[in-house]
């Protein structure tokens, strides 16, 4: 879980706080299947793995886990897929030329899914975003919300607002491990979140990061 605060102030020119907690959701691993997946870690290395991997225990929490494990698997396994079929196909290559550098053998500490909710402004706004402009590092990343806020940086430089849905809409954003892979034929997206406004109900959304497993050279 990271609070208010935590995420990395990705633009540091145009931003000076951020609004937006998010919890970041791993797959569930006991100390000996950490151990399994990720021998001979150093004792740091090992400590944040498994506080990557430990759920929270507390009741309250069994059903918004439940229920964001299984989307979790859902995305991986319906969404991410094909998508990655397709991209290899688009760079000329065999069908799971992208797929089988994904499998989390060792772990999934690079895929994540994470729930983020930003809330509203309070006090002043200037210098506050809901998260600033950045580009993310993975292959992909599909993005759902619930409410406008999220905003895209089209080919000509200026930012455009994405549309949004109650339903099961997911944006696709290249990230730059594909515009490496590709040598710039797939550009990552630049993209930010606008503040959720003062007296306005907390703005939410999901992302699922595909990315490369840790071993695989990009």
């Amino acid at each position: 879980y990271l609070p208010v605060g935590a995420e990395p102030l990705y633009d540091a020119d145009a931003a000076t706080t951020q609004r937006v907690h998010s919890l970041n959701l791993h797959d569930s691993l006991s100390a000996d299947e950490v151990d399994a997946r990720l021998p001979d870690q150093t004792p740091s290395d090992r400590a944040l793995a498994l506080s990557y991997h430990a759920w929270p225990t507390e009741p309250s929490l069994a059903p918004l886990l439940a229920a964001a494990a299984e989307l979790r698997s859902r995305l991986r396994d319906s969404l991410c897929e094909p998508l990655l079929h397709a991209f290899a196909a688009l760079l000329g290559g065999e069908e799971e030329m992208l797929a089988r550098r994904c499998r989390g053998g060792r772990s999934d500490n690079t895929s994540l899914l994470r729930l983020l909710e930003y809330p509203p402004l309070e006090g002043a706004s200037e210098g506050t975003w809901g998260v600033s402009a950045h580009t993310d590092y993975e292959v992909f990343s599909l993005l759902h919300q619930d409410r406008p806020g999220l905003q895209l940086r089209g080919r000509g430089g200026g930012w455009l607002s994405a549309p949004h849905s109650a339903e099961r809409c997911c944006f696709v954003l290249v990230g730059d491990m594909l515009e490496r892979l590709s040598a710039g034929d797939f550009a990552a997206t630049p993209h930010r979140v606008l503040p959720t406004p003062a007296g306005q109900r907390a703005r939410r959304s999901f992302v699922y990061f595909q990315a490369f497993d840790e071993e695989e050279p990009v």
